[in-house]
């Protein structure tokens, strides 16, 4: 069974620091071996480039708007699709019959707790215990992006506490994932 890896969002995580030059060297700071960028334009990219490098960070994603009609068509390993949990359940949900149907052309995740964008582990609509097993066992190998909204101010929620507020992981008693899957 693959290990899931985790990959922060500097453009959501760190928001107390102003740059994304910052944010990558405290997303290295906080134990991060990766790092994805929602919206790198305002900054020169050797700029990001030398700061994730001096963090000691792997830039796994910059992002562009794929779809996966078109990728499915194409059928190249070299471009993949963004599962994007957070959007993926406000404009589909059945997220465990897409995340079977689609993991096979997805080369990257991103997690975020719906509604209110979330850490794992916060209340709201998601199981991410069921959802991060189930990408496990369906042999996910690549990175989860962390594109939430931190609990703290300087925290980043991973690496190394596997989210310690996972709980139940949907932020309600009932057991239920809200999902069709227990």
């Amino acid at each position: 069974m693959a290990r899931l890896r985790f990959s922060a969002n500097v453009s959501w995580l760190f928001p107390e620091l102003p740059s994304l030059p910052a944010r990558l060297r405290a997303a290295g700071s906080s134990g991060f071996e990766a790092a994805e960028v929602g919206w790198p334009y305002a900054e020169p990219p050797e700029a990001l480039a030398r700061a994730a490098r001096e963090a000691g960070l792997r830039l796994v994603l910059i992002n562009t708007p794929p779809a996966a009609a078109i990728l499915q068509k194409v059928g190249r390993p070299n471009l993949q699709l963004q599962m994007d949990i957070f959007h993926w359940q406000i404009m589909d949900g059945n997220l465990t019959g897409n995340i079977r149907e689609f993991l096979p052309i997805v080369g990257h995740v991103q997690v975020a707790q719906v509604p209110g964008r979330g850490e794992p582990g916060s209340p709201g609509e998601l199981n991410f215990p069921y959802l991060f097993q189930l990408l496990e066992d369906e042999g996910y190998k690549g990175y989860v992006g962390c594109e939430y909204q931190p609990q703290e101010e300087g925290q980043g929620g991973l690496p190394g506490t596997a989210f310690p507020s996972l709980g139940s992981g949907n932020g309600d008693s009932s057991g239920e994932s809200g999902l069709g899957e227990p």
